[in-house]
């Protein structure tokens, strides 16, 4: 299953992220998290220590792998489809594409977009970093047991193909009415292309609760998670 986790910045996407991939890692064989947080904060947030070649900074790299054996007359893009030739990704830790481009941990692997670096400043936005993942996810073969879990950057992006990619977008949303409204413009969007949406509050305290029964029906409530002064 394909999961991403959205929210305007500040939510807690990231700590929310964690949470979730070190809960099913205790229960499946392999969990695959990816950062496309331009933050770049899940590794640490999941205490795994190391580096790998991050997927946004090595297009060309992962173009090449995916392309397989097939020829192209145009240049290869994030949206660009696979073909019968192309040279598919499996999301396991024994996966040649994982094994170069992931940073391991018992049974989780993590994989990194990148972030936006100084030298970016002027000639590019991060929509260019995300076609690699853009890559990955059109060339990824997971089935129904295999677990993908993203902490996506912040904001709604709707500027790639990736709000596609996913089995369920999950909102993560504070008790304010501008945490809310994001929400609720993402919400709208899905509608429209029968995307599966649901939300968990997040810093939620008791008070809260008739501010969210107001704001979000309750079908769309995946769960809350309180305020917690440890985080």
């Amino acid at each position: 299953m394909r999961i991403v986790f959205l929210g305007k910045g500040g939510s807690g996407k990231t700590t929310t992220t964690a949470a979730f991939v070190k809960h099913l890692a205790k229960y499946k064989k392999h969990v695959l998290a990816i950062d496309a947080d331009v933050n770049v904060h899940l590794k640490d947030s999941l205490g795994i220590e190391g580096e790998s070649k991050r997927i946004g900074e090595n297009f060309s790299s992962v173009s090449q792998y995916v392309k397989g054996d097939r020829h192209l007359d145009t240049e290869f893009i994030g949206t660009t489809p696979p073909s019968l030739r192309s040279r598919f990704i499996k999301p396991t830790q024994n996966d040649q594409f994982i094994k170069d481009f992931s940073i391991q941990k018992e049974n989780i692997s993590l994989i990194t977009v990148g972030s936006y670096n100084e030298k970016d400043v002027g000639t590019t936005c991060y929509h260019g970093k995300l076609m690699g993942l853009e890559t990955f996810f059109h060339h990824l073969l997971d089935s129904p047991k295999d677990w993908v879990v993203t902490d996506a950057t912040a904001g709604v992006d709707i500027g790639t193909s990736l709000f596609l990619a996913y089995d369920l977008n999950v909102f993560v949303v504070e008790p304010t009415l501008k945490s809310v409204k994001v929400f609720h413009d993402f919400l709208e969007f899905s509608k429209k292309l029968n995307l599966n949406t649901k939300c968990i509050i997040n810093k939620y305290d008791s008070e809260d609760e008739d501010f969210i029964q107001k704001h979000i029906p309750g079908n769309l409530i995946l769960g809350r998670l309180p305020v917690s002064k440890n985080i």
